[in-house]
């Protein structure tokens, strides 16, 4: 009650866009979440530079008998 909601969830957002593009948006987006209050973030993202652009991260990887996450 009465707390402030302080996430954000994206799913593939940068999806669409080309490599150039992407890497400044994730770079941009990360900078954002503090900015404007969030203090976590769920990213979706299969492509190695927007995960590289979060600033801290867990990640969930295929591995050989399932998913393996990786901090």
């Amino acid at each position: 009650r009465c707390s402030s909601w302080s996430s954000a969830f994206v799913d593939e957002a940068f999806a669409a866009l080309d490599p150039v593009n992407r890497r400044k948006l994730a770079a941009h987006f990360a900078s954002m979440l503090g900015r404007y209050g969030f203090r976590s973030a769920l990213v979706t993202a299969h492509t190695a530079d927007v995960v590289e652009a979060m600033p801290g991260r867990i990640e969930v990887v295929a591995g050989e008998h399932g998913s393996v996450v990786k901090s």
